[in-house]
């Protein structure tokens, strides 16, 4: 019995470990990956939370257009758009650089799978949007790319020309399922578990919302980005948010590229795709 009670004790300890790992970047024993951070004009806003929010913008004096960049899990806007942000300048974007809740310069103790950020994401355009009339767009990678397409659904008509997602996963409990490697009984009764500290302790249910449902519903021009080599976020989960989008949409897949990694592995291509879905929507045609 003594042994069944450690056990038993282990194995919450090691669910509660793992619950800080997923969601708490400033977790004490995990060793955050630091990145020198973009260089440009601070921004700050308060979040729906009350927590303060901060980004980096970039741009010229008279940009074609605004891009507000969201970056992934236990990540930076140096690292997740080191390849995109040349791109972007290239086609005259102004770019705000967001640093997700909870990670670089933003408040918070927790991340929230995009559930959380979808709120985030709806004051920064408001904000932007108080500010000019430029066509606007959003773009996210990985957490980020789910995130933008959580938003699509809160976002007021017209708010947006489009929306960029890049490897976004389908879900909280569905990634966290993935990354465990965890089916049947087991997955279950992690992905229970998980979900339980999730609500306790971030506030959010990771079940509660699928990127699925709100592009069934979408009603803004989506493009999505996949790596075919993607082991991380699943390939898969790209062919289903395309798929489940109402909206005009077109989905890339990369050829070699591993997660996060389409632009750095065929600029050229991203290049080409971003250039053509600018043009495409700039004057809200769709």
């Amino acid at each position: 019995m003594k042994g069944a009670v450690i056990s038993t004790a282990a194995v919450l300890s090691g669910f509660s470990a793992l619950s800080d790992y997923a969601l708490d970047t400033r977790c004490p024993f995990v060793k955050y990956r630091k990145t020198a951070p973009f260089c440009g004009r601070r921004v700050t806003i308060t979040a729906f939370d009350g927590i303060k929010l901060s980004g980096c913008y970039i741009g010229g004096d008279s940009p074609a257009r605004i891009v507000i960049a969201f970056h992934g899990w236990r990540s930076a806007p140096a690292r997740d758009f080191a390849a995109q942000r040349d791109l972007l300048e290239r086609q005259n974007c102004g770019v705000l650089y967001v640093d997700m809740r909870a990670q670089g310069k933003s408040g918070g103790k927790y991340m929230g799978f995009g559930l959380l950020e979808r709120f985030d994401c709806v004051s920064w355009v408001n904000f932007i949007r108080e500010k000019t009339s430029l066509p606007l767009y959003l773009i996210g990678v990985s957490m980020g790319g789910s995130t933008v397409i959580f938003a699509s659904e809160l976002l007021k008509k017209g708010a947006v020309n489009g929306i960029i997602a890049d490897c976004a996963f389908t879900s909280a409990d569905e990634i966290w399922r993935h990354r465990v490697g965890a089916s049947g009984i087991a997955g279950d009764i992690i992905s229970k578990v998980s979900v339980k500290l999730a609500q306790s302790r971030a506030g959010f249910n990771a079940r509660s919302r699928k990127t699925t449902d709100a592009l069934k519903r979408a009603t803004v021009p989506f493009l999505f980005f996949h790596g075919e080599n993607d082991d991380f976020v699943p390939t898969g989960m790209g062919y289903e948010n395309y798929m489940a989008c109402a909206s005009p949409a077109r989905l890339v897949t990369v050829k070699g590229a591993r997660h996060a990694a389409s632009c750095k592995t065929d600029p050229g291509l991203y290049g080409r795709e971003l250039a053509r879905f600018f043009d495409d929507n700039d004057k809200g045609k769709n």
